[in-house]
């Protein structure tokens, strides 16, 4: 399904600054990964193929649709620059504190900009314990499966 000479297609700035940001950022982990061990460029080289697979997909699909179709709903800009706020900050202490501590304030950072409504005892619980689990799974295999030195 492509666009017809007669309908312009629907894709939006913001769909090619996303794939623009994407792409580059998966650029820079391939380029950056070439210097690793192998499988310490198991992970680099994993998130590069899935930020290039994402803004591939994000341009073809804007290509396909028609100028015309119905809005989303308005992006929450303010949540998102907390989101990337957050992973900014999270390469930048990720050596100074380790990374458990760093993983750990992150994902409680990430968690409280993303809800939407206060959240009860019952599900903040099972966040945090999500968290630890997730965390150490990380940790797991980066650091005994992959071999690779975790700060």
């Amino acid at each position: 399904m492509s666009a017809s000479p007669n309908r312009p297609v629907g894709i939006s700035a913001p769909d090619i600054i996303a794939a623009a940001i994407a792409l580059t950022f998966g650029a820079y982990a391939l380029y950056e990964a070439r210097t690793m061990s192998d499988l310490g460029a198991v992970f680099p080289v994993t998130a590069a193929i899935v930020l290039i697979a994402g803004a591939t997909a994000i341009l073809a699909l804007g290509f396909m649709r028609p100028a015309n179709r119905q809005t989303a709903p308005p992006t929450e800009w303010k949540r998102f620059a907390y989101a990337v706020i957050t992973l900014f900050a999270w390469a930048v202490l990720l050596k100074p504190l380790g990374f458990v501590i760093t993983s750990a304030l992150g994902m409680l950072a990430i968690t409280l900009a993303a809800r939407r409504e206060p959240m009860a005892a019952k599900a903040a619980a099972l966040h945090a314990l999500n968290g630890i689990i997730l965390i150490g799974a990380f940790y797991a295999v980066m650091r005994y499966l992959l071999k690779i030195a975790v700060p």
